[in-house]
């Protein structure tokens, strides 16, 4: 599409991931992001449905009833599919930085534009605490016209910036 994306990942991958069951919806997503041809060949175990249960509540899905032409999805080893991922992301020409941390957003007003960042190396938290673990790397800034916050639990804009973060009462 043009757009010129680096993306700053702090793990380095493959790691280690609890394994995942997918929705027939990520079928649609693989399509849109070419990579279902990809996610086919891996191997994974299809799935033509689900079995739910919540305290007394149970749900038998079936998936071909629920999704139209989406009839099955996978259950994946995520390390494996998290890697095949990053790699088509490589492969379509994004900028990928693993053991790459941000530390902090710098804003133009309520608009995000820069990231402070430190680059560990594998294996390391990058604190040097004697434990094994080796400092850091490099650091630096990187700036931006748009930020995708993909950083899961931690968060950064809702828990650091925003401080919106929201749990489900249950």
């Amino acid at each position: 599409q043009g757009w010129d994306v680096t993306l700053l990942e702090r793990a380095h991958f493959p790691r280690y991931h609890i394994g995942e069951s997918l929705l027939p919806s990520i079928l649609q997503i693989l399509d849109l992001l070419g990579a279902r041809e990809k996610m086919e060949g891996m191997g994974f175990q299809r799935k033509q449905g689900a079995y739910l249960e919540w305290g007394a509540e149970r749900w038998g899905l079936n998936f071909g009833e629920l999704s139209g032409n989406c009839s099955y999805a996978f259950q994946v080893e995520r390390a494996e599919f998290d890697k095949m991922l990053l790699d088509h992301a490589t492969s379509e020409g994004v900028k990928v930085f693993e053991g790459a941390e941000v530390e902090s957003l710098t804003f133009d007003g309520d608009r995000p534009c820069s990231a402070r960042w430190v680059m560990k190396s594998e294996g390391s938290n990058g604190n040097g605490d004697g434990n094994g673990r080796g400092a850091a790397v490099m650091q630096g800034e990187i700036a931006f016209d748009y930020l995708v916050d993909a950083s899961g639990r931690s968060g950064i804009m809702a828990t650091r910036y925003l401080q919106n973060r929201k749990y489900h009462k249950v």
